[in-house]
């Protein structure tokens, strides 16, 4: 049979070890309002710049510069704004001139990358961008 003081002295061990591996564990996750600003977006066909309010819930703005299919052009979608799920989650819908535009991404959990997809004029391609 152990001797008590053994006994207490692992317990505190072993919590001790817990405690410390799950501080290293800790995933750092920015507030909302680190994503807002302007994104800078580049593809195969063209660029986009999301806006994103100072509160870092809603796409306020889309700007555009396309080539693709036999368009070409630079335009603002329209309507905004698009939110952004608690997950840091979007979807911008716009159509022009029956032109139809989806851009669909996620912000990273610290805010510093997004990432997604963009289709438009039958062009589609992932993108992301950091800062």
């Amino acid at each position: 049979m152990k001797h008590p003081d053994t006994f207490v002295q692992t317990v505190l061990l072993l919590a001790i070890l817990l405690v410390t591996s799950s501080c290293s564990s800790t995933v750092t996750t920015a507030p909302p309002e680190a994503r807002s600003g302007d994104w800078l977006v580049k593809t195969t066909f063209g660029e986009f710049t999301l806006t994103v309010n100072d509160a870092g819930t809603a796409i306020t703005k889309v700007y555009v510069k396309i080539d693709c299919n036999g368009l070409s052009g630079e335009a603002i979608l329209a309507p905004s704004p698009w939110n952004i799920d608690e997950k840091g989650s979007f979807t911008v819908t716009s159509s022009t001139g029956g032109i139809e535009n989806i851009v669909k991404g996620k912000f990273s959990s610290n805010a510093k990358m997004i990432s997604g997809n963009w289709d438009v004029n039958g062009c589609s391609d992932n993108w992301d961008a950091s800062r």
